[in-house]
């Protein structure tokens, strides 16, 4: 090898380190503007329930790929977020599954690039429509019978909704965190704060009440625990999706 084609190939691989490299702090970076940021702050509106996976890849191997997990959950969530909670490639360092009185809300903190992964992984049939807003990049894939599931990713934090306005109003108190909420945020955020099991719901029971529930292990075969019980209830005032 002569050393002029040496200096060619060391020249290559010192570029393809460097962007490497590059492209790692970059990703670091946006999780950890991702990890920053108070999830509350970016729900336009007070949500009926959420649950909360602060410990994905335990999740993924011990609930969410069961029978009854699924079961329950059948009925207010899109099947293509059950197949993407039942990942354990998901790559995720948290998980807040929100149902809302308008739609529900997924968002995931990860430094994975999630829209290209849904892609990858063949979750819906036909590839996304793509729309750009500042900043913000859209992507909606088209779901069963008309919908569309929309999503982004900005600074570490994946969000996806299939209501587009609900998705666009999150985006936009992401990019503008001190936007005024027309709900009281902080009964929320100090029953958040409380939680310390790596994966459990919480219902909105009271005009500032929440009540927390772990998902119990192992799981029983029918719909009969206390969790079950506190969401099935919660889903008694979610008509607006379930219909």
């Amino acid at each position: 090898m002569s050393a002029r084609t040496r200096n060619i190939i060391l020249g290559l691989i010192a570029v393809a380190v460097i962007a490497l490299t590059g492209y790692f702090f970059k990703s670091l970076k946006a999780g950890q503007q991702g990890a920053r940021i108070d999830l509350t702050t970016l729900l336009p509106e007070r949500p009926d329930a959420l649950l909360v996976v602060t410990r994905p890849a335990d999740f993924h191997r011990r609930i969410a790929r069961s029978a009854h997990f699924q079961n329950v959950l059948a009925a207010p969530i899109p099947e293509a977020w059950l197949k993407l909670l039942g990942r354990d490639d998901l790559n995720a360092s948290d998980i807040h599954l929100v149902l809302s009185p308008t739609a529900p809300l997924l968002l995931i903190r990860t430094g994975t690039r999630m829209v290209e992964k849904i892609q990858d992984w063949a979750l819906f049939g036909y590839p996304p429509e793509r729309l750009a807003d500042g900043p913000i990049h859209y992507a909606y894939f088209p779901d069963t019978e008309g919908q569309f599931m929309g999503c982004y990713q900005h600074e570490g934090l994946f969000v996806a909704s299939y209501s587009r306005k609900l998705l666009q109003d999150v985006a936009k108190r992401q990019l503008q965190p001190s936007t005024r909420q027309s709900w009281d945020r902080e009964p929320l955020s100090q029953a958040l704060a409380r939680q310390k099991t790596p994966y459990y719901w919480l219902f909105h029971t009271g005009e500032t009440r929440w009540t927390a529930a772990e998902l119990t292990q192992p799981l029983p075969a029918s719909p009969d625990s206390a969790a079950d019980r506190q969401l099935l209830d919660s889903l008694k005032r979610y008509d607006s999706f379930l219909k």
